[in-house]
């Protein structure tokens, strides 16, 4: 494991050693199923174009996610996820587009892994927790000019972190409401031949369900 995927452990661990004292228990429905969508922003300089500057190759899109989690204590959720992710690459089209060049781009990312999830605060269904994950990040995008197809080898599988915080709502018997903020990124998944790299990170907004067994 990587130093920044032992700080993110380690983070986990000293949170559900000093999470407030009034959590309860945990339900008896302690299995649960997660869905959400929302939008995706890249941050960093890895998303904007390296011969065209000024230029965003990829601009901001949707995140569809899921997971299943699993509250082994009531302080502590461990969790399965995954996650796609489609960006706009419509700025970097429109640049072509205006000095005479007629170019289709896409780009589309999935990440999966395990999440821990440290609960902060708890009370009648209600609940405050982290999300701090490992995940595998498999970007991928390509575009086509003049008829030919070319794939970005600069986007590389990856592994990479997650670093959020949810919010779930009480809406039914079964039912909550979920909100999460998050950052994500993968440390050197964009990586040129010539050996320049960034780290692939975003920030996150989503809303969804999570139905519990």
């Amino acid at each position: 494991m990587t130093r920044t995927g032992w700080k993110v452990f380690r983070v986990a661990i000293a949170v559900c050693v000093l999470a407030p004292a009034g959590i309860g228990p945990a339900s008896a429905a302690d299995v649960s199923f997660g869905v959400t969508a929302g939008y995706f922003q890249p941050v960093g300089d890895w998303a904007q174009h390296r011969y065209a500057p000024g230029v965003d190759q990829f601009s901001g899109g949707i995140a569809l996610g899921a997971d299943f989690e699993w509250r082994v204590i009531p302080r502590l959720g461990l969790a399965v996820n995954g996650e796609y992710v489609h960006l706009s690459t419509g700025e970097w089209e429109d640049y072509a587009g205006a000095q005479g060049d007629a170019v289709d781009a896409s780009f589309q990312m999935a990440h999966y892994g395990i999440l821990l999830k440290p609960y902060l605060w708890s009370k009648h269904g209600r609940a405050l927790k982290l999300a701090l994950g490992v995940n595998v990040f498999v970007p991928d995008g390509k575009e086509t000019f003049e008829g030919l197809t070319y794939e970005y080898d600069f986007l590389k599988t990856k592994l990479g972190y997650i670093l959020g915080v949810e919010w779930a709502y009480p809406v039914g018997g079964t039912a909550d409401l979920a909100l999460c903020a998050s950052y994500v990124f993968a440390p050197n998944a964009v990586e040129y031949a010539d050996g320049l790299s960034y780290t692939l990170g975003g920030a996150e907004l989503t809303a969804g369900a999570r139905f519990h067994f």
